[in-house]
């Protein structure tokens, strides 16, 4: 499966001989990135991982075992690829028991341009991981994720199949691209069961990523915050937080911080979860939900953890995913939650105004029913 070196072309930048390979593969990608129109860097959705968000990333890596499949499926320059890699061969240092020692890298990449630039990464990565005792063998696929891969979403007539484990990975890591697309491209039309409205590119990614999983196979995304809320995303939650249980979400307060080198303005967040079908049905889980300001104060996040039924409300057709980051977002969570359900015992909005409209009670009694029940519905 390892591919050959690229013969370098003179004009890309070469690894100093102690460079770490996510430095590296930071400056390709820059070298790259700064070469190209901001056409181009839009329609490919070029805006590369910060090192330091990549290394976050990997940090929260909890799959193990002697051998490793890992995918990303919009690799870029390889940042994320080569800080996994670190972070497990660290990981190799303190673990012997759990030693690994085989990974496996299926890295695919749309932008032409990139991928002989991603090709040399990797080979950089992979001699560099050989002299720390890890094997790493590496297959660049120049051919888009979506259409390759999405009729793994349905196979034999059932939505979401688990896979073999041979062709299943261990883990997806990935910073896909982020651009809304028409509901007639293709890649929305293989997927019909995720897509309302104009869909975003990423929800795809996520989506058919978490398909190719393994079970307690694990995947983190960075992304837009939007997929948590709202219509359009509606049918993508129901599917997705059916396999996958969340694990932690780090929050990043500032809009610019997690790609301010590309000045872009997005609210971001970094995804954790596992493919656990139906862990719905298990007993109560705790997600952790981590926030920073920006990048530069990752390394030390403010912590909250959250029941996970308080993070998604799975009676919810909805599917809403929460993210209260301190102590006062969770009060506001649970006053919230408890008016929901208080709503819910008394009825439809409906048929409280028509109670209000019917028995017309003085202000003084509708307000103290209310205020019981705690029902907004007479404002």
């Amino acid at each position: 499966m390892t591919q050959p070196s690229p013969q370098p072309n003179a004009a890309w930048p070469t690894p100093a001989p102690s460079e770490r390979p996510a430095s590296f593969a930071d400056r390709m990608g820059g070298w790259y990135a700064s070469r190209q129109s901001p056409r181009h860097r839009k329609e490919h959705g070029l805006y590369l991982t910060p090192v330091a968000v990549a290394e976050y990333m990997a940090q929260t890596v909890e799959v193990a075992g002697p051998k490793l499949r890992i995918l990303d499926p919009a690799a870029g320059a390889g940042v994320l690829c080569c800080a996994v890699v670190e972070a497990l061969a660290k990981r190799n240092q303190g673990d012997a028991a759990g030693r690994i020692a085989h990974i496996e890298i299926v890295a695919h990449e749309v932008d032409g341009g990139l991928v002989p630039l991603l090709r040399a990464v990797l080979a950089h990565l992979a001699a560099w991981a050989r002299r720390r005792g890890v094997a790493v063998a590496a297959e660049v696929v120049a051919q888009d994720f979506i259409a390759a891969h999405a009729g793994a979403v349905r196979a034999n007539g059932e939505l979401f199949p688990q896979r073999r484990q041979d062709a299943a990975f261990d883990l997806v890591i990935a910073n896909p691209p982020y651009f809304k697309i028409a509901k007639t491209d293709p890649r929305a039309l293989a997927l019909p069961e995720l897509v309302h409205g104009q869909p975003n590119i990423y929800a795809l990614f996520m989506a058919v990523s978490a398909a190719l999983l393994r079970a307690e196979g694990q995947l983190v995304f960075i992304t837009p915050r939007s997929f948590a809320s709202g219509p359009y995303f509606r049918r993508f939650r129901e599917v997705f937080f059916g396999l996958i249980q969340p694990r932690q979400v780090h929050v990043f307060r500032s809009r610019r911080s997690a790609f301010g080198r590309d000045d872009v303005l997005q609210e971001n967040v970094i995804l954790a979860g596992m493919r656990r079908d139906r862990w719905q049905q298990d007993v109560p889980a705790k997600l952790a939900v981590t926030s920073s300001d920006g990048v530069g104060d990752m390394a030390q996040p403010r912590r909250c953890a959250v029941d996970l039924c308080m993070a998604i409300d799975l009676q919810s057709a909805d599917k809403v995913l929460r993210l209260p980051s301190s102590g006062e977002d969770k009060a506001v969570v649970r006053r919230w939650m408890r008016g929901r359900a208080a709503c819910r015992r008394w009825g439809s909005a409906s048929r409280r105004a028509r109670w209000c409209r019917s028995a017309r009670p003085s202000t003084s009694a509708r307000l103290a029913v209310c205020r019981r029940r705690t029902c907004p519905c007479c404002g």
